[in-house]
Formats: structure tokens, sequence, C-alpha cells
């Protein structure tokens, strides 16, 4: 057995916590934003280079607004996000060695246009909004500010993720007109530093208990179970839950029992300490 972590980034999130959204096993689960950007790209270095795709996701369906900033080559630039509802899809990832799923709530795809070309550095969701959450009462406190992400990169190689139905899946919403990007100001005052963005990290990783109970359950001999840890800015262990499961409850509760025995250090975002999610890995074989 071992165990490794990797940074959620802006990416994705599974509610471990609600039976309904996740059907996951753990007790919690916590969210920092309504809603999170990810994927972030363009299709076209040609007419269109001023045109950015990128979707909103959620641990729970809800509906979404606020402001998005874009730190570029050409300066800064923020734009309105118009309400849009995300919606909660399945996915599964799998190699030859890693098998799991998990369920996230995602926006169709959004667009923006900037009034000239330019290169995205970073985005975020800035200000955020959301109707419907009826998991995490983000209804009841209005505009919410946002802090940007670590934007660190995977720490490890990982599988494609592809979508998968399941009973549950919701219909994927529509999508709002374009968005138009205006020039914007620096959202802080941005400090200098050796290492401006840094992902939270295991500085003590407990090793995962193998149950014997599972090889009377058909285990074949490897999987892997990963355990959202959420950490506030010093990496203080606020939250952790099952994000994906390995197909065994048993191996699932010995990686959620071994993350929250564990210790961390922090994340770091253009400099500043932020409060971090990201994914404790436990690769299990007898």
């Amino acid at each position: 057995m071992k165990s490794t972590t990797r940074s959620f980034a802006v990416v994705v999130f599974c509610v471990g916590a609600i039976t309904l959204a996740c059907n996951a096993s753990a007790a919690a689960a916590t969210e920092f934003c309504p809603a999170t950007l990810t994927k972030v790209y363009k299709k076209s270095t040609g007419a269109d280079a001023a045109t950015y795709y990128y979707q909103l996701q959620a641990l729970a369906s809800r509906i979404v607004e606020g402001d998005i900033i874009a730190d570029t080559d050409a300066g800064w630039f923020a734009w309105t996000q118009q309400p849009v509802a995300l919606t909660r899809s399945t996915y599964s990832d799998e190699s030859r060695s890693l098998k799991l799923w998990y369920r996230i709530a995602e926006s169709p795809e959004l667009t923006v246009v900037f009034p000239q070309p330019v290169a995205i550095r970073h985005a975020w969701v800035a200000i955020a909004q959301a109707h419907g959450d009826h998991f995490f009462n983000w209804d009841a406190r209005g505009r919410v500010t946002c802090e940007p992400p670590d934007f660190a990169p995977s720490t490890y190689p990982h599988a494609k993720e592809q979508r998968s139905p399941q009973p549950g899946d919701e219909t994927p919403a529509p999508a709002p007109p374009p968005a138009q990007a205006v020039t914007s100001v620096m959202p802080f005052t941005i400090a200098k530093c050796a290492k401006p963005f840094a992902s939270a990290r295991v500085s003590d990783a407990a090793r995962p208990e193998f149950p014997e109970s599972v090889k009377d359950q058909g285990f074949d001999g490897v999987a892997t179970s990963e355990i959202a840890v959420a950490v506030d800015p010093h990496g203080t262990l606020l939250d952790a839950w099952v994000w994906a499961k390995s197909g065994y409850p048993a191996l699932d509760s010995a990686a959620l029992r071994a993350a929250r025995q564990s210790t961390y250090t922090g994340a770091t975002s253009y400099c500043r300490p932020i409060a971090a999610t990201y994914l404790f890995r436990a690769d299990f074989t007898p």
C-alpha cells in the first residue's frame, strides 16, 4: 500500500458527504467558493484567437453567477458570468492500474471574448453567488469573494477521465450568450517570492491499513481510493471525504482514516497563503 497526493488546482470535486449528490461514504465535504473555473482553452489561433472557452464546476448542482478575472500577458481582464446551471455528471477514470469514478456538477461549455488576442496566465472565479444550492447553504451567503487557487500542476500522471452516464445524472444546461472581457485592475497587491504558486502537500503521511475483509469481497489485487482533503492556509486539516471510490468501502474507509491522521502544509497563490483542497491517493495491493 502507498499513498500520494495531487492538487485539485481548479479542477474537480465530488460530494462525499451528500448521498443524493455522490453516493459516497464520507462524513463531510468542504467548498471554498460556490464555483471553480476549469478547462480554460482556445480552439483557434486564427480570426477567433481572442475567444476562450471554459467550464465551471462545484460539489453539487446549483445556478451560479458572478465575476471572473484573468491575469494575461496583456494585463488584467474581467467579465461578468451570467447565471448558468451546474448539473451533475458522472466521470470514470481508468487505466491498466487505476479504476475509479466520481460525480461533479458542471456547467456547459462557456465562452468569453477578449477585445484582443491574449494569453491567459491564470483565471478564476473572483466573486460568485449561488441559487438553488440545497447542501452547502451558499444561497444564504449572497455574493462571495473567492481566493485564487494555487494553479499547481498535478503531482503524478493520471488516467484519462471520461463521462460515464449513470442513473441520477442530470441533463446538461444550455449555455448563456458569450461574455465580453473588459480591462480590469490587479485585484490585490502582488508580492514577490521564490515560489508564488504551490499546492498543499502532506508533510507526514499516515500509511493506510489493508483490511483483510476485502479478500472475501472479490478483491482482485489492485485498487485505488482518493480522498479529498481540505486544509486552511496554515495546513491545518479542515475536512476529508471520499472523493473517488475504489469499489471496496473498507478500502475507502482505510484511506479516509489515513488522510485524517496525516499532517499537511498549506498552499500558496500569488505568494499569499490560501486554503486549498487536493487529493490524497491510496493504492492498495495485498
